[in-house]
């Protein structure tokens, strides 16, 4: 891989491209870096080590041809999805229980089921 141009083996695009609106302190961008000598090939040239690091804004990470590692493009963000259909009415029927049988055959009391039935509406409101 060209470390400058991001380019593969079979030329795909490039995936090194300068930090937006980067500029040093000084207001010197990537472009004026290479033409001025500070970088060239994918690192900052020998002697001129002065020009990067944090007091000069960091070039190395921000201007290809200073050695700013190659990154993936970044793919175009997805559609966003539709916002979600309303919610049906709330609509509550009246549960009706034959006591009875389901006390004949179980130890509670019609008080104990109203109660559970009571909970469960409550635990989830329309």
């Amino acid at each position: 891989m060209d470390p400058v141009h991001g380019l593969g083996c079979n030329n795909e695009l490039p995936t090194c491209v300068d930090s937006d609106n980067w500029h040093n302190p000084s207001g010197v961008n990537c472009a004026a870096y290479a033409a001025e000598g500070h970088c060239a090939d994918g690192k900052v040239v020998a002697g001129h080590e002065w020009a990067a690091g944090s007091k000069f804004g960091r070039p190395e990470d921000n201007c290809c041809v200073c050695g700013m590692p190659a990154r993936p493009l970044t793919p175009p963000s997805p559609m966003p999805l539709p916002p979600p259909s309303p919610s049906p009415p709330c609509v509550h029927t009246e549960v009706k229980i034959n006591w009875a049988a389901i006390c004949s055959k179980t130890y509670c009391s019609k008080a104990y089921m109203e109660s559970l039935i009571r909970k469960s509406q409550q635990a989830a409101p329309c």
